[in-house]
């Protein structure tokens, strides 16, 4: 009798991120205003990697602005799957769920250039300048002339 069975939450095969289905209201809350406070922070930092109460406290002001949904791009929400107490992101025009924040690349970015990467990256071009088809490379994802002056 499949009448007073909960329907299992949809999970993608390559990442079992929870999928949205109008029905699994319950299974999932949307997190809201009442979610950006410690607990969010406290979930943005674990996403983050970062230790604030530590050697990271310097790191606070990136993970608050990543537990807030005004960090999200247009389009996007973050969700809270109440089996496993993690933030998930969905893509409200494609449907698409994922654990890691859409813009985490850039908030690892930054906490990579706090703690010293842009040393490290003068430092190695230093070493190891690039080539000249990696700067035609990179100039034509940049969508610039490799010639052009600033």
């Amino acid at each position: 009798n499949q009448a007073g069975r909960k329907a299992a939450v949809p999970r993608c095969s390559d990442c079992h991120v929870p999928q949205l289905h109008p029905r699994q209201a319950g299974v999932m809350a949307q997190m809201g205003d009442s979610d950006e406070g410690q607990g969010a922070l406290e979930l943005a930092a674990q996403e983050l990697g970062v230790d604030l109460a530590g050697e990271d406290a310097d790191l606070l002001d990136i993970a608050q602005e990543l537990a807030g949904s005004e960090s999200l791009p247009p389009g996007w929400k973050v969700y809270k799957d109440k089996g496993t107490a993690r933030r998930f992101y969905n893509n409200q025009e494609t449907g698409e769920s994922v654990w890691e924040h859409p813009l985490m690349g850039y908030y690892q970015g930054e906490i990579f250039m706090r703690r010293g990467g842009l040393q490290e990256l003068r430092d190695a071009s230093h070493q190891h300048p690039c080539t000249e088809d990696e700067v035609d490379d990179m100039a034509e994802y940049l969508e610039v002339r490799a010639d052009d002056s600033a």
